[in-house]
């Protein structure tokens, strides 16, 4: 599990990238465009769930991976996606 302490230091490795902002904002817009999309499907099957949790982990993750420029920031991106994929998990999910 990760602390609170190490994701806090993660999250502040990757707020020094110049374009933290636009990923930011690259994002919320992505997941904008997402939930729009779907908006008119009322009930989910599935794989059609599964499938809508993977597209918003991506839209949240894409943006953040072009930081990504040494090693300190790979491993701040990889332990800043982790509550991420834990939450989508405690829903009933498995990531391999």
């Amino acid at each position: 599990m990760v602390s609170n302490e190490d994701l806090e230091r993660a999250i502040r490795i990757l707020e020094r990238h110049p374009r933290f902002a636009h990923a930011q904002i690259k994002a919320r817009d992505r997941l904008e465009e997402i939930e729009k999309a779907h908006a008119t499907i009322r009930t989910y099957a599935p794989q059609a769930h599964l499938e809508l949790v993977l597209l918003r982990l991506d839209a949240r993750a894409e943006p953040f991976s072009e930081l990504v420029t040494d090693i300190e920031k790979q491993n701040a991106f990889i332990l800043a996606q982790l509550p991420n994929r834990s939450a989508e998990s405690h829903r009933g999910l498995r990531f391999t």
